[in-house]
Formats: C-alpha cells, sequence, structure tokens
C-alpha cells in the first residue's frame, strides 16, 4: 500500500514536491553527526536541516500548525523522512526556545503569561533564522512583540508527537 501511495504521490505536483523535499531533508539528516549546541547562540551542529524545515513549512504564511504538523507526518509518512529527523527538528527547536530563554534572562521585562512566553519564543523561531539571531542578541525585539501582541500560538504544536511517526 505504502509503495501504491508513494506512486500516485510522484504523479501529482504537490506529490512530487512532497517527495522532492523529503529527499533533501533525508540527506540532510544522513550527513549529521552527534547534535551540538551552544546555549549562549542557539547554534547547533543541525541548523542547516533545521532552518531548511523552517522555511519549507513557512508558519507565518498563516500560523496554521495543524497545516504545518500535517505536512511534516506527510514528509515522514510518505515521503521516508526517518522520523528521527523529525525528533531532531523537535529537539533543535526546544534548545533553541531555551537559547531564546537564556539571552533575554528568562523574559525579564517581557510582560507575558508563562504560555505566552512559550508561544513568543516558538513564534520567533517559527520566523526564521535571520529574525532569530537577531532576537538572540537582542531581547528588545521580543519584548516589542509582547508589547504589540505579535505573536500567534504555537509553533511548537506544528511539530508531531514520536508516536504519531512512523
Amino acid at each position: 500500500m505504502k509503495d501504491l501511495i508513494k506512486k500516485v504521490l510522484r504523479e501529482s505536483f504537490n506529490g512530487k514536491e512532497l517527495i522532492e523535499n523529503g529527499a533533501v531533508i533525508t540527506a540532510m539528516y544522513n550527513d549529521l553527526g552527534k547534535l551540538t549546541g551552544d546555549k549562549s547562540t542557539g547554534v547547533t551542529s543541525a541548523d542547516d536541516l533545521f532552518w531548511y524545515v523552517v522555511d519549507l513549512v513557512d508558519f507565518k504564511k498563516d500560523d496554521d500548525y495543524n497545516r504545518v504538523k500535517k505536512y511534516l507526518l506527510d514528509l515522514n509518512r510518505f515521503a521516508g523522512v526517518p522520523s528521527e529527523a523529525i525528533n531532531l527538528i523537535s529537539k533543535v527547536l526546544n534548545f533553541k526556545s531555551n537559547s531564546l530563554d537564556i539571552s533575554s534572562d528568562g523574559g525579564r521585562g517581557i510582560d507575558v503569561s508563562d504560555d505566552g512566553w512559550s508561544d513568543l519564543r516558538g513564534d520567533v523561531i517559527s520566523r526564521g533564522k535571520d529574525f532569530f539571531n537577531n532576537a538572540m542578541n537582542n531581547s528588545d525585539i521580543m519584548k516589542k512583540m509582547a508589547d504589540e501582541y505579535d505573536y500567534t500560538e504555537s509553533f511548537f504544536y506544528a511539530i508531531p508527537y514520536e508516536y504519531e511517526l512512523i
């Protein structure tokens, strides 16, 4: 059945794109060694893969974490992206979120609830590498986002749970 699904996907425009993106992600994942990172900068050894996926899913297009989650599940289930690669995306997302927490002194001076703080950090990351790096270097960016309610609920919800993957 999985072979039939892959055949149908290869014949559709969106399916071809899914399979091509899945091949790129899988190749990037296979080229990685052990995950390392620097909490003070938020940089990890998996950044090329991570930012490729963040740009690919384009959460800020519509802030629809259900759409992004479905796409990531389709990459895993139909395009052959290993579950471990999706789990790695989750680990890097959490690492970057914790780095934002450290760089902003735990959100000191940023007026949001505990849940809002998580949403805000997820939103910063979902905007891509350059935005993330700017926020890491200047926590006033997150303060302004919080003051202007310029963030949405939560990019973290877009990442499938391990039990959802094959």
